[in-house]
């Protein structure tokens, strides 16, 4: 099946490290659907933060946009599918702001499906983001719940340092590993 033949690769990270950033430039270099951030289309949508209630919902909408990716990239050619974001970030917001670790675990499942893991590191200027980012000390405190939370994944995890450019041409190394 063609779409067995499509790699994965997650970009992760807190708030305000770069990653819609660093996809917008991958995808202009690398032959890939992307699939942005379900959680930042929900807060441009609503016009706030998710409730724990709807923490479930947003989990499996950005895991369907996900599935729905891999089969158009398949279709197309496109050997990858580029995800802003991941599964298992619903999960560690979902721990972080409302104490429930209860996503972790279809959200770690899910995450053995991606061939590679791009862990953008906080070691940007913070910049705000209305409605959406909390602040320095939000930030360093969800990249410290995902160094746990990735302790023990099943694939390669990059982390991806420095600004600009050097964060791209570290991204695209990582992926030509893949081959």
């Amino acid at each position: 099946m063609a779409s067995q033949l499509v790699r994965r690769i997650a970009v992760i990270g807190a708030e305000s490290t770069g990653k819609t950033s660093l996809v917008q430039a991958l995808s202009e270099q690398v032959s890939a659907v992307v699939v942005p951030e379900h959680l930042r289309q929900f807060v441009e949508q609503y016009g706030r933060v998710p409730t724990q209630s709807e923490q479930t919902p947003l989990m499996q909408e950005q895991i369907r946009a996900e599935e729905a990716a891999v089969g158009q990239a398949a279709s197309l050619g496109r050997p990858f599918v580029l995800c802003d974001s991941s599964a298992i970030m619903t999960a560690v917001y979902s721990e972080f702001y409302f104490g429930d670790e209860a996503l972790y675990g279809p959200a770690l499942t899910y995450h053995q499906q991606v061939s590679l893991t791009l862990f953008c590191q906080p070691d940007l200027p913070w910049v705000a983001d209305t409605g959406q980012r909390d602040g320095p000390e939000i930030q360093a405190a969800v990249h410290e719940l995902l160094v746990r939370r990735l302790q023990g994944s099943s694939g390669p995890v990059v982390p991806i340092v420095g600004a600009g450019d050097s964060r791209v041409r570290l991204a695209l190394r990582a992926i030509a590993a893949l081959h």
